[in-house]
């Protein structure tokens, strides 16, 4: 009887968890240096428009904004019903012709479906599209400014 105990346990185990839900959390940073063409004060108003535009905030309360240093950080949240919804942080710092972007994912929850291998990759990408939405807004900001 003993030596059937731990295969009778394991069953038990498998059979009260068949009907959970499966919830997948996972964290990843992905971080981008880059050149970007503007000073200092001139890119941080550009990057503050640009968030305003793009970034979906969880709230505005957790925003961290610092002109004299140059930095700018969003607690933000991608909604989209085709995507998984996650929450990350955004955090850029601006500088005299650079810029360095990161993302820290939080949490990436996916109530319906069985784990995914490849959500951060995918959240990754996403990352990277939003890098190039804001290299490129800084590329053309001036040329906004002259209308």
């Amino acid at each position: 009887m003993k030596k059937y105990l731990p295969y009778l346990l394991m069953s038990l185990a498998l059979i009260s968890c068949s009907g959970y839900q499966y919830i997948t959390q996972k964290q990843g940073t992905k971080t981008f240096i880059e050149s970007q063409p503007l000073k200092k004060d001139k890119a941080y108003d550009a990057v503050l428009e640009w968030a305003a535009k793009n970034i979906i905030s969880q709230d505005n309360s957790n925003q961290v904004k610092d002109k004299g240093k140059g930095i700018i950080i969003y607690q933000a949240v991608r909604k989209d019903p085709l995507v998984i919804d996650f929450h990350y942080i955004l955090s850029i710092s601006v500088k005299d012709q650079k810029i360095k972007i990161e993302f820290i994912t939080k949490n990436i929850v996916d109530s319906d479906q069985p784990p995914i291998v490849n959500n951060l990759d995918q959240i990754f990408n996403y990352y990277s599209k939003i890098k190039n939405s804001l290299i490129d807004y800084l590329k053309n900001y001036n040329k906004q400014e002259n209308f």
